[in-house]
């Protein structure tokens, strides 16, 4: 996906009644300014979306998120294989400075220790925003346990940095505690490296790992459970891959959400529980499982008053197809420049099956995918399917000169409004994205699998044959 792998972490926040803000300054002349952090429910928020007009009608370079929790925010120059991480609690204000060699210079108006420049230290010397193991392939030929010396080794020396730092630096009590608690939840999710990371063609064989594995694990996740943090997204990612980790004999197999589900009801507690029963849910939304209905069941009755439930609710498949009703006469943009409105985009495919690919000109991974798409459509072409590509783009000459390089049916080709109520219901925080509508136009998969998923053909032809 075209987003950034980050951490959240907890900050004392200040001493605030109810919401409270955090504004960021880019006082930097890097036109590719921006940044990420996660939310409360495993989602991304971006500069993007924050963008905020001037009393001029363009664009102000002061971002204000409201927000009653401490977040780790993440600056990029607009390359995704680093970052510039800072902490940032309620009201603090972030400026942004140039640093003179390419990167960012952190001010915090509200703190002067020098808490706010730790993290990108951190990243600079021994890297922070991404963790060691991306890029690797899990096989039964990988040295798990030189991976996992590897993961220890960067751990000691996150540690060691902070104990260095604070010789020349001022840094606050609560900070250094908040870092120690971040790097000890990237450190365990580091750890599970092998229950997140792609297996090779061949599949991997879990008895494999060796029992000190076991062991190193063991004693990493030991005071790492913690509900205070459940809003952090660091702290979501260590429950997803443990509970990944408690399901491992059930991972790419049929029963993998099932297993999934009844660990997170059984192994936890509290409200860690609650937060990954609701996860379990968000990520197998809309794959047409047949246990999905009784478990999304069991998690209302037991919280019918979960901050989740209306999150969870907008996506599950007959609740966002009526929401996507109400917005039938919103307008998208058609290939030849008119407008035209969603409900006559879905009318002149009635009956048919709709595959929908969500994507973006500078979206490499989208871009991946379209011969896939091609190769899928043709496989499919006397079949009651139809593939329709949406952009995300704001600048249509982007748009259309990428999509004449696709050489698609420009009938199939349409781009979003720059407001659009629509895009926010699809919950499009990152691409490429799919969804599916049955032939009676109701939302089947609200987060179908891509084209180059062997498993979307099968599907496909089901649904046109019914």
């Amino acid at each position: 996906m075209c987003l950034f792998f980050f951490f959240g972490l907890i900050l004392p926040a200040h001493d605030t009644v109810g919401q409270s803000t955090i504004i960021i300054d880019n006082l930097s002349s890097n036109n590719f300014f921006g940044f990420f952090y996660g939310n409360e429910f495993n989602d991304l928020e971006s500069s993007i979306k924050l963008r905020q007009k001037d009393l001029f009608g363009g664009y102000s370079s002061r971002y204000s998120i409201a927000t009653d929790v401490p977040l780790l925010v993440v600056f990029t120059n607009g390359s995704a294989l680093n970052g510039s991480p800072v902490l940032l609690s309620p009201g603090d204000t972030c400026e942004v400075h140039d640093d003179g060699s390419g990167g960012y210079d952190f001010r915090n108006k509200s703190n002067r220790n020098d808490d706010s420049g730790i993290l990108n230290k951190m990243e600079q010397e021994y890297g922070f925003v991404l963790p060691e193991n991306l890029g690797l392939t899990l096989s039964n030929r990988l040295d798990v346990m030189y991976i996992v010396d590897r993961v220890r080794a960067a751990y000691i020396n996150r540690k060691m940095f902070i104990k260095d730092y604070e010789k020349t630096h001022l840094i606050s009590n609560e900070y250094r505690i908040a870092t120690e608690k971040l790097i000890h939840q990237k450190y365990v999710i580091s750890l599970l490296f092998p229950f997140y990371l792609p297996q090779d063609s061949a599949g991997y064989n879990f008895e494999n790992l060796p029992a000190e594995y076991y062991t190193i694990l063991n004693d990493g996740i030991e005071g790492v459970f913690d509900d205070s943090q459940i809003h952090l997204n660091s702290y979501q990612l260590v429950l997803w891959n443990y509970c990944k980790y408690l399901s491992r004999n059930s991972l790419n197999a049929s029963d993998e959400f099932v297993t999934m589900f009844k660990n997170a009801e059984q192994n936890f507690s509290g409200k860690s529980r609650e937060f990954l029963m609701f996860l379990v849910l968000k990520k197998y939304t809309g794959k047409g499982l047949p246990d999905f209905q009784q478990s999304a069941g069991i998690f209302f009755r037991e919280y019918p008053e979960s901050d989740y439930r209306e999150y969870l609710l907008r996506l599950i498949p007959n609740d966002l197809t009526n929401e996507m009703i109400k917005l039938a006469n919103e307008k998208l943009t058609a290939y030849n420049g008119t407008d035209i409105t969603w409900k006559e985009i879905i009318n002149r495919n009635k009956g048919k099956v709709i595959y929908i690919d969500f994507w973006a000109s500078w979206c490499k991974p989208c871009l991946q995918e379209m011969p896939h798409s091609a190769t899928l459509g043709d496989s499919l072409q006397n079949k009651d399917v139809t593939f329709l590509y949406i952009s995300l783009d704001r600048n249509n000459d982007s748009w259309i000169r990428a999509s004449n390089k696709l050489n698609f049916d420009s009938g199939q080709h349409f781009l979003f409004k720059s407001e659009s109520q629509l895009k926010n219901l699809f919950a499009l925080q990152a691409i490429p994205k799919y969804i599916i509508i049955d032939k009676k136009g109701n939302i089947y998969s609200p987060d179908a699998p891509r084209p180059s998923d062997p498993r979307l053909y099968n599907t496909l032809l089901k649904l046109s044959s019914e």
